[in-house]
């Protein structure tokens, strides 16, 4: 899927970055540079968005969302999979101001969770409170509201996002703002995979935080060869 920034982006590159004449100019797909390397298949359901001023947001761009992501363990082995075919695509793509083409994850999330009020457990799991509920927006516009969606801080920098669905926690994802304390967000998965066996995916950065040592207290990593 191409976005109008990213495409705007290269057309300006294709100029020498000096703005477009009025006259119709043709260029090759081919020549497009994407400003990322991967983007999910798989977004949340969006609902109406409150009137102005009525409740504080916490705006998330469709192109960074589970960009970093909580998985159930029984899909380790297959985002695994996802991610060694991922790092050969991001490489064979990859340009010298961005890349040629969209690595698309598409594979179906299982739930994180399933209890009664999910979100209370996770949110007594993290001992952290909500926060704002997520928007989803692109480059111009804002899309939608995700519906019955959270967002919780769990450190400076550091914030958790995702939604449920009557007894499921559907997905939870990680955002990183400046200077995010990695304490913060490795005492949150900490906390997440000792309950729930959750990992912890960063698709740009091509690992996953698998589990825990128990005898070391050091963070399992993963990485594609």
């Amino acid at each position: 899927m191409k976005y109008i920034g990213e495409i705007f982006f290269a057309l300006l590159i294709s100029q020498g970055g000096h703005a477009l004449s009025d006259e119709i100019q043709e260029i090759d797909p081919s020549e497009i540079i994407y400003t990322t390397s991967t983007i999910a298949n798989e977004l949340p359901p969006l609902t109406e968005i409150p009137s102005e001023g009525e409740t504080a947001i916490y705006p998330i761009h469709e192109d960074d969302w589970s960009q970093i992501e909580f998985l159930h363990p029984s899909q380790l082995l297959e985002v695994q999979k996802h991610m060694e075919e991922y790092s050969v695509f991001e490489a064979e793509h990859r340009r010298e101001v961005g890349w040629q083409n969209v690595y698309l994850r598409d594979f179906k999330h299982r739930p994180i969770l399933t209890a009664m009020q999910p979100k209370k457990k996770l949110l007594d799991t993290l001992n952290a409170e909500e926060s704002n509920p997520p928007i989803i927006h692109s480059a111009s516009v804002i899309t939608g509201l995700v519906k019955n969606g959270f967002s919780v801080n769990v450190g400076p920098g550091v914030v958790l996002y995702g939604y449920t669905d009557g007894m499921k926690v559907r997905a939870l994802c990680a955002s990183l703002g400046e200077n995010p304390s990695n304490e913060a967000l490795v005492s949150a998965f900490s906390k997440l995979n000792a309950k729930w066996g959750l990992v912890l995916v960063d698709w740009r950065s091509k690992f996953i935080l698998t589990g825990v040592d128990e005898s070391s207290g050091q963070i399992e990593v993963w990485h594609p060869e």
